[in-house]
């Protein structure tokens, strides 16, 4: 549900934006860490560029140096894409299987299992199709002989 909100809310080039402000905050915070532990060398006019930049807001970079954020922020736009769309296909899945249709008894046990793995994987409640899935099993159960 959070993906959905997020997409719908935010376009790609905003989300780009976001992403790469993002960038330059992890960026600002390990240039200041390792300045202030003293642990990167540079000299001492590099030093002192490194850490105005580090504190410059995202918004009030040059174009050049936004564009510098941009390229790593686009990496993480094909990785959340990459994420976003198996899952849109399983949530496409699991809305199909959770339209009644008739069926028989076995094929509803099958979808119930499907939608119960399609529920896990997507991080949603699965109690209700463990309850379906009891109530299948008790409904089968009741009057079948068997025979061994």
């Amino acid at each position: 549900m959070g993906e959905t909100k997020m997409t719908e809310n935010l376009t790609e080039k905003s989300l780009l934006e976001k992403l790469a402000e993002l960038e330059h905050k992890q960026w600002a915070h390990i240039i200041n860490y390792l300045l202030e532990k003293g642990l990167l060398h540079l000299a001492r006019y590099e030093s002192f560029r490194y850490k105005q930049l580090a504190n410059t807001p995202y918004e009030k970079l040059s174009e050049s140096q936004k564009e510098s954020d941009r390229k790593w922020a686009r990496k993480v736009l094909i990785i959340l894409k990459d994420y976003m769309v198996p899952r849109k296909q399983l949530k496409q899945r699991l809305h199909r299987l959770e339209q009644p249709r008739a069926g028989s008894i076995f094929s509803s046990h099958m979808e119930l299992g499907m939608m119960y793995v399609l529920r896990k994987l997507l991080g949603l409640d699965v109690l209700e199709i463990e309850v379906q899935t009891l109530k299948w099993r008790k409904e089968t159960m009741v009057g079948a002989s068997y025979d061994l």
